[in-house]
Formats: structure tokens, C-alpha cells, sequence
């Protein structure tokens, strides 16, 4: 049986850089967020009680969350190094995945492995998008990457409507322009 999508993705430092900040980008916002926000409220305590920032800040041990909060903002592009590092230093090249949908299932062959997984699309728990990936995340933690520019058979836009189809989500997440 031929595939109705098949598509080749080579994992750059790039691409997991982005798949890593896209799966991860809430919750680095949130944490941003809650560190602006507890930022803003020391000020404004500074300002109101004469105390200086930074003696704020040591008395509540804020140096050291916001410390924390640097490098879980960090943690993606960290991870997406070592992650490079670890492919490349065990099959000494940049390694490529090809991923083919079917009807009733998905495969994909590459990394990993050296045969072929198979997949359900009862599997697929979101699909995000970044510039130039689609990707799968898949229950368990994986996420399967797909490069827009890589399609051997169909195109983004049709898989893209082909997976909503087919795992029934409204789990779209569109482009952020990372």
C-alpha cells in the first residue's frame, strides 16, 4: 500500500532547538511571566518602603528563583544541544527520519531504530507548528518531527487537515513564528 504523506525531516540543531522551544513555550512564558510580575511587585515595595531592590531581593532569596527561572528558560536550547550532541556522536552524522501516513496508521523509520514504528493516530495527543515543522506530539512524551520543506508526497496544509480527520483533536496549535 502506498502512502498518501510521506515526509523527510533531517534533525538539525535547528529543528530540535525549535521543536524543543515550541512543546516547551507555555511554560516558559509562565514562568516569565510570574518573574516579571514578582519583579515589578519588589520595586514597587522598594519604592514604598525605602528599602533598596537588591536588599529586597537577598532577604526573600529572590536572586536565587530568579536564577532558577533563567535557566528553566534556558532548559529547551540546553536540552536541544545535548540532544544534537548525543545523535551525532553515536551515528556520527545528522540523522533523518522519513515518516509516512497511511489510512490506518503511520510509520516512521530512521532515528531510533533500524527497522520501522508503527503508529495509531489514536496516538497523537497535539500537533503543533512552528515556521518550518510540523510536529506530532505523541502520548508518552514523544514528538515526532516533520519539516515542512521535506514532503516527498502531499503537502503541509493536506496533512494538516488529514490529522484533524483523523485524531478528531482540535489540538492545533498554529505557527509562533520561532
Amino acid at each position: 500500500m502506498e502512502p498518501l504523506f510521506e515526509n523527510a525531516c533531517v534533525w538539525t540543531k535547528k529543528a530540535i532547538r525549535q521543536m524543543y522551544y515550541r512543546v516547551y513555550r507555555n511554560w516558559i512564558i509562565t514562568i516569565l511571566v510570574i518573574v516579571a510580575l514578582n519583579l515589578v511587585s519588589i520595586i514597587l515595595n522598594s519604592l514604598y518602603s525605602g528599602i533598596p531592590v537588591l536588599r529586597l531581593m537577598l532577604e526573600h532569596s529572590l536572586l536565587v528563583v530568579y536564577a532558577l527561572a533563567v535557566f528553566f528558560a534556558l532548559k529547551p536550547w540546553i536540552n536541544s544541544a545535548v540532544m544534537y550532541r548525543r545523535y551525532f556522536s553515536l551515528y556520527r552524522a545528522e540523522q533523518k527520519t522519513v515518516l509516512r501516513f497511511y489510512e490506518d496508521r503511520f510509520t516512521q523509520s530512521g532515528i531510533r531504530s533500524s527497522g520501522e514504528t508503527t503508529f495509531e493516530y489514536v496516538q497523537i495527543c497535539r500537533v503543533m507548528e512552528t515556521r518550518d515543522l510540523l510536529l506530532l506530539k505523541l502520548k508518552g512524551k514523544w514528538v515526532l518531527l516533520l519539516d515542512k520543506n521535506g514532503f516527498t508526497r502531499g503537502d503541509p496544509s493536506s496533512l494538516k487537515a488529514f490529522l484533524r480527520e483523523r485524531t478528531g483533536t482540535g489540538g492545533w496549535t498554529p505557527p509562533t513564528g520561532e
